[in-house]
């Protein structure tokens, strides 16, 4: 655990797991550093960054409460996930995932592989944001600006889904599976600060032109 930064080492400190199954770091997205954790799993480590405390740090409670929430409305693809709770703080947490180091992202070369896959899910999404306010952030921070990017001219490849991968690509049954462990809630006006409200608003909005943009009709043109 020594090659974490002293802030993770520190946080670590409270949660009962082998610091010596902590590898070296996988991914890194706006709210988790992802580590290796043994050969078979990854653990997810609340970021200390400035955009996290602007936006607002989420409890083990409100974690658990969204991946309960997953799993009961995209059970198809969600991806069995450990809350461990703090013995000192038990507002904080870390999470246990599976590792899928052979899964490939979803973009504009393997989208056709899993089209109907992913368009039963944001007709779910967008059918849970009408009835529930809740949705189900598919590109992940570095997808989205990816995607952003992808609006320049010649760079539409660019755009990819970075929350959603896609599991046995090369084996002929691929099948979409989501690694994040968040919604976007636009129902609990109380629970979640104006910044946290307002940015989730802004990110579904353009998320859902992204998507109708780079991935409603897959079409993958390499020369772009």
């Amino acid at each position: 655990m020594s090659h974490l930064k002293k802030y993770y080492r520190q946080y670590l400190l409270d949660f009962a797991v082998d610091s010596e199954k902590i590898g070296p770091l996988v991914a890194k997205g706006k709210q988790h550093r992802v580590h290796l954790y043994g050969t078979k799993h990854v653990i997810k480590i609340p970021r200390a960054s400035l955009y996290m405390r602007s936006y607002g740090r989420f409890t083990a409670q409100q974690v658990q409460r969204d991946i309960d929430t997953i799993r009961e409305l995209f059970p198809e693809i969600s991806l069995q996930t450990q809350v461990l709770c703090g013995r000192t703080h038990p507002e904080r947490y870390v999470l246990i995932q599976e590792y899928l180091p052979h899964a490939e992202p979803v973009n504009r070369y393997t989208v056709a592989a899993v089209h109907a896959q992913l368009h039963s899910l944001m007709r779910k999404n967008i059918q849970i944001l009408r009835t529930q306010f809740l949705f189900l952030d598919i590109f992940g921070y570095q997808g989205f600006v990816c995607s952003l990017r992808a609006l320049l001219p010649f760079t539409r490849s660019r755009a990819q889904l970075t929350n959603l991968l896609i599991r046995n690509f090369r084996d002929g049954d691929p099948q979409l599976v989501l690694v994040d462990t968040n919604l976007s809630h636009l129902n609990h006006a109380g629970e979640f600060r104006l910044t946290h409200r307002f940015i989730d608003f802004g990110t579904i909005l353009v998320s859902l032109i992204l998507y109708r943009l780079f991935f409603h009709r897959p079409q993958a043109d390499e020369k772009q």
